[in-house]
């Protein structure tokens, strides 16, 4: 870890409420970068713990079109966020100053957007903020995805609930207070910004936020007749209020409108040895003076033919990819007929539920759905990966895991005959 007299604090280029931005040089390799100082005294405990989590994410990550962080130095007053300098202001700003910019171009930045967002995915994370104002300019006008202050680690078996970001780029799920993944409210925050790069504007954009909320609710926009039949074809796909129906970042990259004169280094993905003789090599080592928190936790991942409980404590900080983002039961049968064969098989196994929205289930022991949350078993919620639907379990009361399991291995069992039954 550096100490602070390694750097040369230059002049102030942003402030916020826990404190400032300022460009410095790097002394040792005469190299600027950009400081973030937060004041310890003007943060909650709880700003602090969020704090905490984003430089834990941002230093698992490393891809070309995410900004980078350096290194952290903690004073007894403040910490030293040592980051990427990115100089050349945000893609809001630009919009704003240049207006709408041709599909070229909208192509060559949201090519790198998809392929970061794929990448932080497939790392388990989602961001839950992406919007114009966050994505920065470098120094060649390449994107960089910035301020991953909500980011949230994806832990299989267990549902997001919080709101958080900008309206204008919130998903149907997210207003409507419904459990979701994660990767799903990404993808649509990435379709109101390819949206607005072609078209110069916001696709829900109102005054009143009620009017505006039951628009994105309803998928509510009008396309401009100028966007070529792929970009529209996309933009559909990625505005669909249905998150169990709407694009991933995977097919994304494989969309005709994106899947053009892809750029070699997007498409390359180094080796652990090559990645950490690319780190040894690396101008400012990265330094984490913050605790981790682990990620062990009971989870139940049946996986088509393989029923397993996995811990994913033990996953290594240095994993370039971890494994797919996938947990529960995958199949190739329709979301509605998994919804449907899944009411029965909670009927037959005695289950009460109710439902949260079309493929959102809480199961309860208990003859009362309405009684104390001690009551409430878990949730059962069916979304899309690629080609195939997959049914999670999350543990909401934290009962008996064993029981949880058992019960678990039941409906697996069941649907495991379905399965050989259609076959």
């Amino acid at each position: 870890m550096s100490h602070l007299s390694c750097y040369k604090l230059l002049n102030t280029i942003g402030r916020g409420s826990y404190g400032r931005v300022k460009v410095a040089i790097h002394t040792p390799t005469d190299k600027q970068v950009a400081v973030k100082i937060i004041e310890l005294k003007n943060i909650t405990d709880q700003d602090f713990k969020n704090f905490e989590r984003e430089i834990a994410i941002l230093q698992k990550l490393d891809h070309p079109h995410i900004a980078k962080i350096h290194e952290v130095i903690r004073t007894p007053n403040r910490y030293y966020l040592v980051m990427e300098l990115i100089p050349n202001g945000d893609l809001q700003t630009h919009l704003e100053k240049a207006g709408k910019v041709e599909e070229s171009k909208a192509l060559y930045w949201f090519q790198q957007l998809i392929y970061a967002v794929d990448y932080f995915h497939k790392k388990h994370i989602s961001h839950r903020d992406l919007k114009l104002e966050n994505l920065l300019l470098d120094s060649n006008n390449n994107v960089k995805v910035g301020d991953f202050g909500f980011a949230t680690p994806m832990r299989d078996g267990c549902f997001l609930y919080t709101f958080c970001g900008s309206p204008h780029y919130a998903s149907p799920e997210i207003l409507s207070s419904f459990p979701y993944c994660g990767t799903e409210i990404d993808i649509w925050s990435c379709g109101v910004i390819l949206f607005s790069l072609v078209a110069g504007y916001l696709p829900f954009d109102e005054n009143n936020y009620s009017i505006m909320f039951a628009k994105i609710k309803n998928a509510k926009f009008k396309m401009p007749p100028n966007f070529s039949r792929p970009l529209k074809d996309l933009i559909y796909r990625m505005l669909d209020p249905d998150p169990v129906a709407r694009i991933t970042a995977q097919q994304i990259k494989n969309h005709p409108w994106v899947n053009i004169n892809i750029p070699p280094y997007l498409l390359y993905s180094p080796n652990k040895k090559t990645l950490r003789k690319l780190n040894s090599e690396s101008l400012l080592r990265v330094s984490n003076p913050l605790r981790e928190r682990s990620l062990s936790e009971f989870s139940i991942a049946p996986r088509s033919d393989d029923l397993s409980s996995e811990d994913f404590s033990n996953q290594g900080d240095n994993e370039l990819y971890l494994p797919p983002w996938k947990y529960g039961f995958s199949c190739k049968m329709s979301g509605e007929d998994l919804a449907a064969h899944l009411s029965k098989i909670l009927v037959d196994l005695k289950l009460k539920w109710k439902s949260e929205s079309k493929f959102c289930y809480k199961v309860c022991y208990e003859d009362s759905l309405n009684s104390a949350t001690d009551d409430l078993a878990f949730y059962l919620k069916i979304f899309k990966d690629e080609d195939v639907f997959i049914l999670t379990f999350q543990d909401v009361a934290y009962r008996n895991p064993l029981i949880l399991f058992d019960l678990f291995s039941k409906i697996y069992v069941s649907f495991d005959k379905l399965n050989k039954q259609l076959n």
